[in-house]
């Protein structure tokens, strides 16, 4: 061969070798069959957290009823301290209001006397219209039994309750009975007592003008008729008072308990 030649020959440029394609393998994807070990245990913790989420739900309601319990004892603790002054005062009125009977049926009993004019027309006023009658102080237990939660109250706190306001609607009826029939009453008094009495003090007349008018108009039928309305009053308040005075040791043991359930000594 020619110098000539192998000089084109030698000329001529030689191509890069093209690096070869590489071909990636996707891994196949490997699956791992659990144990039944495996399931159970997966289970149990499971299981363990929503009973463990259960328990903390119900002691937190629990803890929430105590509390709610806690404010209805000292709220009726309070109701029950303003119910046995209560009934203490109504009890000694009602004592008084009593020997006030005693003495216009003693003055009734009697025949006739001007004399006494002015001292039976202050019994009748005093001592047969004017009453005072117990007022329920018990927001505290309607609430309770409006919203349920009796059942979050001491069993037995909780059944004394009950009674001690099915006893204190008893003593409202009486007493209730006894202000109708007192009201029922008034039609008698104004055959009993003069209008001549009473328009003269309505007109502010001096004293010394009403002393000369009768008080009384002397009528037997009314009187006897006054006479019966009295008796039966007087009976009637003997039994108010003793509902007063049982209603105040049913106060003062409901509260007591209730204090001694709760731990309010120094509420």
């Amino acid at each position: 061969m020619s110098t000539r030649l192998r000089k084109r020959v030698t000329c001529v440029p030689q191509r890069e070798a093209q690096p070869a394609m590489e071909v990636h393998k996707h891994p196949q994807h490997v699956t791992h069959k659990k144990k039944w070990g495996e399931y159970l245990v997966e289970f149990l913790m499971i299981f363990l957290a929503v009973f463990l989420g259960f328990i903390a739900e119900n002691k937190r309601e629990k803890i929430i009823e105590q509390s709610r319990a806690k404010e209805f004892a000292v709220a009726l603790v309070n109701n029950l301290k303003a119910d046995t002054a209560q009934f203490n005062w109504l009890r000694g009125f009602r004592i008084r209001k009593i020997k006030q009977k005693d003495s216009l049926l003693d003055v009734l009993s009697k025949p006739p006397n001007p004399e006494y004019d002015s001292f039976l027309h202050r019994l009748i006023s005093q001592g047969l219209l004017s009453q005072l009658y117990y007022v329920a102080i018990d927001a505290t237990w309607q609430e309770v039994k409006s919203t349920g939660a009796l059942r979050s109250i001491n069993r037995r706190v909780a059944d004394s309750v009950v009674r001690y306001y099915a006893y204190i609607s008893e003593l409202m009826r009486s007493e209730t009975t006894e202000a109708t029939e007192i009201k029922d009453l008034r039609p008698t008094l104004f055959t009993f007592l003069s209008a001549d009495y009473q328009y003269a003090r309505k007109r502010n007349k001096p004293f010394g003008e009403l002393k000369r008018i009768r008080r009384l108009k002397e009528e037997p039928e009314a009187r006897n008729l006054l006479f019966n309305w009295v008796l039966h009053f007087r009976d009637v308040s003997e039994d108010v008072e003793q509902y007063e005075e049982r209603s105040l040791r049913q106060a003062t043991n409901l509260l007591q308990l209730i204090q001694r359930e709760y731990h309010l000594r120094n509420e």
